[in-house]
């Protein structure tokens, strides 16, 4: 949504995946940031990236990020001075960090967050995270089986455009509710400004 306004924040988180938890393949990277958004999402009512999600095949996906990183590998954009592509001895390209991780971009709140995932999920791999991701109940299999995107999957089509509404984690929830849309409107100020 804002991915211009926290490019210096998604390059960190991106710096900080890669340095703590093995190869960081794009699919394992796209899925991390995800799980950190719901998370900061479900505690606090505030994502940390602001990224859209959609619902793809493989679970959500900042569509953004997979534009910029999955069909260039050549990191001609914003993000290449924090990380780069290297190959592993199959060919396959991961992520490398490409400078020091800066935890100035983050909150103590995101950075105890991220300390966790650098003792868990960091070390799943992409298969494992899509499973858990696949798993009934979240929210990209509510919004798979609203939009009856299994249909569209089984055909071969493996994106789409429904997108995964964080804010709807938390509709039960006034204090996180109310976080949510001040955080937004806070972030939309900043960048029309």
């Amino acid at each position: 949504m804002f991915k211009d306004l926290n490019n210096a924040k998604i390059g960190n988180l991106l710096v900080f995946f890669a340095q703590n938890g093995g190869p960081l393949y794009l699919t394992k990277a796209l899925k991390l940031l995800y799980f950190l958004d719901e998370r900061a999402v479900r505690e606090t009512g505030v994502p940390v990236t602001w990224l859209s999600y959609h619902a793809w095949k493989e679970g959500p996906v900042a569509t953004e990020i997979y534009t910029e990183l999955g069909q260039q590998k050549s990191l001609s954009s914003e993000l290449a001075q924090y990380i780069d592509w290297k190959p592993d001895s199959n060919g396959r390209l991961y992520l490398i960090p490409a400078t020091d991780f800066d935890p100035d971009e983050f909150t103590e709140y995101e950075l105890s967050l991220l300390n966790e995932f650098a003792s868990s999920l960091c070390f799943y791999t992409a298969t494992k995270l899509v499973k858990e991701l696949h798993r009934p109940g979240t929210l990209w299999d509510q919004v798979v089986k609203e939009n009856d995107l299994d249909t569209l999957f089984k055909k071969g089509i493996n994106i789409s455009d429904k997108e995964l509404r964080l804010e709807s984690l938390i509709q039960e929830d006034e204090y996180k509710s109310e976080a949510f849309q001040n955080a937004r409107e806070s972030i939309h100020l900043q960048a029309h400004n």
